[in-house]
């Protein structure tokens, strides 16, 4: 990631925009580590699945 890009959408924003996202979801098994983190806008961490 670059820049504070989106992954999902590919736009840039200030890191005050964007919340950190766990790829594989706790519920999931997934864990709090780099491997797994990533920063999303706001608007596609709230839409996404598993919420």
């Amino acid at each position: 990631m670059n820049n504070n890009q989106c992954p999902k959408c590919k736009k840039h924003f200030e890191i005050e925009e964007m919340e950190a996202d766990h790829i594989t979801p706790w519920h999931e098994g997934g864990k709090t580590n780099a491997e797994n983190c990533q920063m999303l806008c706001m608007h596609d961490n709230r839409i996404k699945s598993g919420k």
